[in-house]
């Protein structure tokens, strides 16, 4: 019985043969063999990067994406600066808030299974792994058309990112802080854009990130273990796989005070807080309250949560959003309730 090592290192050897007798099929099968055993084992994210990696070859596009839909994280509401994006069941996109630049424009979005926004632009992931984008494009962050094959999205102040099914990413935007040197990345299954850095969880459980390192939201390099992470305006959150959640970067308010957090399933990180979701469905927050954005004891029967810069929304199983914070509730008004009360429950 092979270990899957082995088969991985006999696809590397046929691959170093090239072009003789049969070297370049041998090679693939037993990639693909490879990828059967990471698949067995339960390794379901470098199963899919391995899929792909194979080329085209007998059913691997199919599998590769089959298996990415099973563990990737898409994001099924989303609150920015100043406007909220909500994805609906039937893959259409509900928007409200500030729309300057035209950021919630997505009326005749369709066939959309993620979404992401920044601070004035909006994203959204169709089924076929290409991607739209409408707002603010200043610095290009919503230069996204010519993407393909990208399993999820997301979106810092000004610049925007994708994570491809062969685990690399791609990055398009404001580069001023390197928040887009996203070229090296390698066996990435998990991806958070914050206000001016980019983080990255591999398939190892380890994370990198890159960008401003201003208040040190970037010192992730000796992370393990991790199965999610999030990026907000000056700090990077981490979840372990025990339920625990630890975090780096700006902390003035306490947004990075989650050692003692247990069971939790999700966290997010938002401007100047963090909220988490429990095994039970309710909510925890840490850091800045100033708008009411941590205001979230009393939630329950909670399945998604998002934060943004100065309020935090839950998604119930119903497909009912609620939030707490200021700018939607205050400056932009509330809720349209009536466009939000079918939203797309998380990996659904």
């Amino acid at each position: 019985m092979f270990a899957v090592e082995q088969f991985e290192d006999a696809a590397n050897a046929f691959q170093i043969l090239g072009d003789y007798k049969d070297s370049a099929v041998r090679a693939q099968d037993s990639m693909y063999a490879y990828a059967e055993q990471l698949l067995s084992s339960g390794d379901k994210p470098r199963a899919a990067i391995a899929f792909y990696s194979i080329d085209d070859y007998r059913d691997t596009r199919i599998r590769s994406f089959a298996i990415w839909d099973q563990f990737v994280h898409r994001d099924t509401i989303v609150a920015a600066s100043c406007h909220t994006v909500g994805l609906v069941a039937d893959g259409t996109v509900a928007a409200t808030g500030n729309n300057t630049y035209g950021q919630c424009n997505v009326d005749g979005w369709s066939d959309i299974v993620g979404i992401a926004a920044g601070w004035e632009h909006t994203v959204g992931l169709q089924a076929d792994g290409t991607v739209i984008a409408t707002g603010n494009n200043e610095y290009g962050q919503c230069n996204v058309a010519g993407w393909t094959d990208i399993m999820t999205i997301v979106a810092g102040r000004d610049h925007t990112v994708g994570l491809r099914a062969d685990g690399t990413v791609i990055a398009t935007g404001n580069n001023k802080d390197g928040q887009c040197n996203v070229a090296g990345w390698t066996n990435i299954v998990a991806i958070s854009a914050g206000a001016a850095h980019t983080v990255g969880l591999r398939a190892d459980g380890t994370v990198v990130a890159t960008g401003s390192n201003s208040t040190g939201q970037c010192a992730v390099s000796n992370w393990t273990d991790i199965i999610a992470v999030s990026a907000g305006r000056g700090h990077t959150v981490g979840l372990k796989a025990d339920g625990t959640a630890g975090a780096v970067g700006y902390n003035a308010t306490g947004q990075c005070d989650v050692t003692s957090w247990r069971s939790i399933m999700a966290i997010y990180a938002g401007g100047d807080h963090t909220v988490g979701l429990c095994a039970d469905g309710t909510v925890v927050a840490v850091g800045d309250n100033e708008y009411g954005q941590c205001n979230v004891s009393t939630w329950s029967g909670i399945v998604a949560l998002a934060a943004g810069g100065r309020n935090t929304l839950g998604l119930m199983a119903d497909g009912l959003a609620v939030s707490s914070g200021e700018y939607n509730l205050q400056k932009y008004g509330p809720l349209d309730i009536s466009r939000w009360k079918n939203i797309k429950l998380p990996n659904a």
